[in-house]
Order: structure tokens, then sequence, then C-alpha cells
């Protein structure tokens, strides 16, 4: 459906930069200079073809810059004299392109001066940059309300998967299951260790105030990701028996980068849910940046589990806050028996 309507819009803007061809070649022949016999000579086959080609390249040439100059540096859409040059200067050489143009057409008929303008020529040009211009600031407007339209609807669906997020964060996480193994572990805790009891219980509640805390965000620290994924992991190693051990190689500087709240906790879970951890299979996870620290990589040795089969529907969810908080793709691969998660990260 984005397909065919894009191909749509594509062919309504050659309709419209094809008829300001033939536009202003109407206008220059008949408030130009050329007149009596010399103006049947301007509505060649070849003349209309080449004044709708012209104007064709013109036409999506500025749209063309005016899109990658928007793509590569947001400051222009927030800065007004950047867009008020931009405005000037694409002005200033759509009159330009009309008076070579006008110049190119008087050669090839002939006329002496092709570049001599006289005041019906003048008028002429300055006529038609107007209508152009007016076509052009049309067609702008046209696209920045189809880009706010595309706009609030990312930010609906963002908010409506943001509550299906939560809502599933919370399912998971304050569960019956999960709750139930912390307190066995805990009561076992309390009858032969008692400063392990209190160690776990203090963990136990980080876990859950970070679980809280980040129900209001959309987005968290790695930092303070890592720092609940340690909390985390030692109730699971306390369960477990000191079996899971993170090699954390982050950098200090991506620290400060930003993904979705409960990341690290939905990949910490997939490990230990498929596949087979324990005293006698140890689990070591292995985290570091790629790309200039674009992306954080989880990647741990594969060991799977035959009680739980893999469902996708964790993953499936976190693909789609990464693709609508970061704008980039959730990448997974295999790799030498390795199972590799890579999460986009997003620098304010």
């Amino acid at each position: 459906m984005n397909k065919a309507i894009a191909s749509h819009h594509f062919f309504e803007k050659i309709l419209l930069f094809s008829s300001l061809g033939c536009i202003s070649l109407f206008f220059l022949s008949q408030f130009g200079e050329v007149t009596g016999h010399r103006q049947p000579s301007l509505f060649t086959l070849r003349s209309v073809l080449t004044a709708i080609l012209a104007h064709n390249i013109l036409g999506f040439g500025i749209l063309y810059v005016d899109r990658q100059i928007k793509k590569g540096h947001e400051s222009f859409l927030q800065s007004r004299k950047k867009a008020v040059i931009f405005l000037l200067t694409a002005s200033v050489f759509i009159f330009l392109f009309n008076y070579l143009l006008w110049g190119f057409s008087k050669a090839l008929m002939g006329m002496p001066s092709p570049l001599q303008l006289k005041s019906n020529g003048i008028y002429a040009l300055i006529l038609i940059w107007l209508i152009e211009l007016v076509v052009i600031s049309l067609l702008q407007v046209a696209e920045f309300y189809r880009n706010l339209a595309r706009l609030y609807k990312r930010n609906k669906e963002l908010e409506h998967n943001e509550i299906k997020f939560r809502y599933k964060a919370l399912q998971n996480q304050l569960s019956p299951h999960f709750l139930f193994n912390s307190l066995n572990t805990l009561i076992s805790e309390m009858q032969y260790d008692v400063n392990g009891a209190i160690s776990f219980t203090r963990h136990l509640a980080d876990v859950y105030r970070h679980i809280l805390e980040c129900q209001e965000c959309r987005t968290v620290t790695l930092e303070a990701e890592l720092t609940f994924l340690d909390s985390y992991m030692y109730l699971h190693n306390v369960r477990l028996g000191n079996c899971i051990m993170i090699d954390n190689q982050i950098p200090e500087d991506a620290l400060e980068a930003h993904l979705p709240p409960l990341t690290l906790q939905l990949l910490g879970e997939n490990i230990i849910k498929h596949n087979v951890v324990n005293r006698n299979h140890p689990m070591t996870i292995f985290m570091y940046t790629e790309e200039d620290n674009q992306y954080l990589c989880v990647k741990n040795p594969i060991c799977l589990s035959k009680d739980t089969p893999p469902s996708g529907k964790g993953l499936s969810n976190l693909k789609q806050r990464c693709q609508l908080l970061c704008g980039r793709p959730l990448r997974i691969s295999l790799e030498h028996q390795c199972f590799i998660v890579k999460v986009p990260l997003y620098y304010d």
C-alpha cells in the first residue's frame, strides 16, 4: 500500500513539473520577445519535450536537495536562518534556470543576443518565476503535512506499543512464578545464610524498584540497565548456584547511550529460559559494542533446553520497540554456535 501511494505521488509530481514546463513555454512565447513567424518554431515537439524534461529535472533536483539536507542535518529543521537561506538560494537558482533555458531556446531559433533580455522578456520571466515559486511552495507545504501525519501516526503506534510493553513487563516480572522462585530462594538463604538473605533481599528490592521506575520511561541509559542486570543476575545466581558470568566489555563512553527499558532483562531471561544453565553447564554472557558504539551486542553460547521451546514473542516485541524508538532495526544472528542480539543504541 505504501509503495502504491509513493508511486502515485511520484507521477503527480511528474505531471505537475511537466505542466510547469508547458506553461513556461506558453508565457515566454506569448509575452516574451518571440513574435511573428518565430512563434511556431517554439512549439515544436522537441522544444516542448525539452521544456518538460528540464522542468522535471529542476523540480526533482530541488526536492532531492531539500530532502538530503533535512535528512543529513536535523538542525536544519530547527534553524529558521538556515531554512530562509535555502529558500532564497532555491529561488535564485530557479530564476537563473529559467533565464538560461530561455536563452538556450532563443539560440536554437537563431535569434541574435540570446542572453540579452528586453522589457517583455523580463516581465515574462518574472511571471513564470513567481508561478513556479508558488507551485514549489505549495508542494513543500503538502509534503510537510504528509510528514506531519506520518509522525502523528508513528507517535500513536509508539504510545500503543509502550502501553503493551508496560503491561507485559509487569506481567512477566511480577508473575507468581518469578515471585515464588524468589521467595523460595530467600527462605533457603534465611535458614543457612542470614547475611546472604539480607543481600538477596536488597537485590530483589533493587530489581522491583527499577521495574516500577522505568514504567514511565520510553528509554533508559545503558548504565542504568547494566546496574539493573547485575541485581537481576545476582538473584538467578543465588538460585542456580553461581553459574552465570557476565563478560562486560562495554566502553565507558557508551554508558550514556539510551535503549528501551528492561532490554537486558529480556535478553538475560531468554538466555536462562532457553538454555541449560547449572553448575555443570555454566553460562557466560558476553557484552560489547560495535559500529562505533552504535550497537550493543549480547552474545551467549547455545546450549538449548528441550523443556522450553522458543516462542520469539519477546524478541519480536523488542524489535518493534527498537525500530520505533531508535529508527534502526534489532539484529539477530548465529555465529560459531553462539546466539547474538545487537541492540541499536540511541544518543540524545
